[in-house]
């Protein structure tokens, strides 16, 4: 198991270096589209039969209990932790909770570190305040970690996680005042830069045409598929309202074939 795992944290390594992405349309080994990680993984198990052997299901459930295992004796053993979540619906458009610990370690001589450790994504069926608190909770629980012993709390903007009378961080500090809520630093930017551009009358003129001319070769097949003749390259996107910065591709789009565009209209 040691030998695969190894092989498991060579191939993450070279993917991060390498800025590669790791996961594809399908988490399964040996199906179509599964991604680089899986795809290596897949490729030597074909020469080494100790890897074939642990890309069995259950043993692959087996090493990821052992590794949250010993994950939750480090954060007891440190005592106090913090916690970072923040929910995404996947491409099967399920909600989806993402849970990190975050302790100081302890058990170095020389030096003291702060450590993140990644729990893993979860399922959820209620997004509100109280949802996710319970589902915190009871996941915190199985661990053996006590909210009492909880000293800080990390989510974005949103209003069931900030909000001051229901959010969740409102809640964790019901039951545990010193846990000290931190929002989300670059969510905060985002939200600022996005105020900040829609009190501009020029930002907002700017921003609305670029969103027009996305709907009008949109709501026309022949008039997208005439955009697509002249635009090769960069296609026209719709703004997103959520991320600034997802902008720039709506604005890439018109600013280096603005003269492809203005031939299609």
């Amino acid at each position: 198991m040691a030998k695969c795992s190894s092989s498991a944290d060579d191939i993450t390594l070279y993917l991060a270096e390498n800025n590669m992405a790791i996961r594809g349309s399908s988490d399964k080994v040996f199906t179509p589209q599964n991604g680089k990680f899986l795809g290596l993984i897949q490729m030597l198990a074909k020469f080494d039969s100790v890897k074939q052997k642990y890309l069995a299901l259950a043993i692959k459930n087996l090493m990821s209990q052992k590794v949250n295992d010993k994950i939750s004796n480090r954060v007891l053993k440190a005592v106090y932790y913090s916690f970072i979540a923040d929910c995404t619906t996947n491409i099967s458009r399920k909600e989806q909770l993402s849970l990190t610990i975050r302790i100081v370690d302890l058990s170095l001589d020389i030096r003291v570190e702060i450590k993140e450790y990644f729990l893993g994504f979860f399922s959820v069926s209620d997004s509100t305040g109280l949802g996710l608190t319970e589902v915190l909770i009871e996941l915190l629980t199985k661990r053996g970690l006590k909210i009492s012993n909880c000293r800080g709390q990390g989510y974005d903007n949103g209003s069931n996680m900030k909000g001051k009378i229901n959010g969740v961080q409102k809640r964790i500090l019901n039951l545990n005042p010193l846990a000290l809520y931190v929002p989300c630093g670059n969510h905060s930017l985002n939200l600022v830069i996005s105020d900040s551009a829609r009190s501009s009358v020029k930002s907002i003129a700017f921003f609305g045409i670029l969103q027009r001319l996305f709907t009008l070769f949109l709501a026309s097949v022949s008039r997208w598929k005439t955009l697509i003749d002249h635009d090769k390259i960069l296609h026209l996107k719709k703004l997103c309202d959520t991320r600034w910065e997802a902008k720039i591709s709506s604005v890439k789009a018109v600013r280096y074939q603005v003269g492809d565009v203005h031939d299609a209209l």
